[in-house]
């Protein structure tokens, strides 16, 4: 290494925790289920905080029970959208040089497709039509908008464990 002209290392990893949970105590947010590096993990932590608080109100004295059911409920969509962490790994670190020029070609092809979608979006070319939920949340603050993102992404899950 000492010799080398350059040197390139860096390394991503991720824990997958076999539980939340134990006796009284929860994990949650990124501590309980980190997602990929494409982001994800506002809106899960989100999601998330909203079940188990519906989960804690629907048995207070059975804090257990409650992180089960939340857990239960919460994993299959934190699983879903760690699906991709092999893929962002191998796209963001990969293992041979060639890896590392496709990924570089990538990334340039990105820049320079970047301003012309820029510039169509100044120009108003693509923005879609905003929903009336969009319109009444325009005058809100970021932390409302975030959660009532994760209630329409997640609301049909949450219905099906109700």
């Amino acid at each position: 290494m000492r010799a080398a002209d350059d040197l390139y290392f860096d390394s991503i990893s991720r824990v997958r925790l076999p539980r939340w949970s134990s006796g009284r105590i929860g994990l949650t947010g990124n501590a309980a289920a980190a997602v990929s590096l494409f982001g994800d993990g506002s809106t899960l932590a989100i999601a998330g905080a909203y079940r188990l608080t519906d989960e804690l109100c629907r048995s207070p004295a059975d804090i257990q029970a409650a992180l089960r059911r939340y857990e239960t409920g919460h994993r299959p969509m934190v699983d879903a959208k760690q699906q991709s962490f092999r893929f962002a790994r191998a796209m963001l670190l990969p293992a041979a040089r060639s890896g590392i020029a496709v990924r570089n070609t990538a990334a340039r092809l990105a820049l320079a497709l970047a301003g012309p979608i820029t510039r169509r979006l100044a120009e108003g070319e693509l923005i879609a039509a905003r929903t009336e939920s969009e319109d009444a949340l325009a005058d809100t603050d970021v932390d409302q908008r975030q959660m009532s993102m994760a209630r329409r992404e997640y609301a049909p899950v949450l219905a099906e464990s109700a």
